[in-house]
């Protein structure tokens, strides 16, 4: 994939942005999140929840906005109990290989981000 960059290393306004959010059953760190991430000021992004295993419908409900495509699930058949290590790689995977995104990072689902 090609990387577009400006000269000063800055992205431009126009790059979309893919975040792997790692989580198992923490419905308010998800609403959390959702409200920082729609706080922020550069709209273009995909934010992609890996669930451990099943998740329960207060979980799937907290994440995101209904109707907001930005905003994708993932839950895994089952548990893999390792701290959503696989899950973060699976996402790191899946994201870095679509061609529209031009940058990937990964969180928690309990991390909170200021506005920029």
């Amino acid at each position: 994939m090609t990387r577009r960059w400006d000269p000063k290393g800055k992205l431009d306004r126009t790059h979309l942005v893919g975040l792997v959010v790692v989580t198992y059953e923490q419905p308010n760190q998800l609403r959390a999140l959702t409200g920082c991430l729609l706080c922020q000021t550069y709209p273009h992004f995909v934010a992609r929840a890996y669930h451990d295993g099943p998740a329960s419908p207060e979980v799937k409900a907290a994440w995101g906005l209904p109707g907001d495509a930005r905003f994708e699930w993932v839950e895994t058949a089952k548990r893999e109990n390792c701290y959503g290590h696989t899950n973060r790689r699976v996402g790191l995977n899946e994201l870095t290989s679509r061609s529209d995104v031009s940058l990937v990072g990964t969180t928690n689902a309990d991390n909170l981000y200021a506005p920029v």
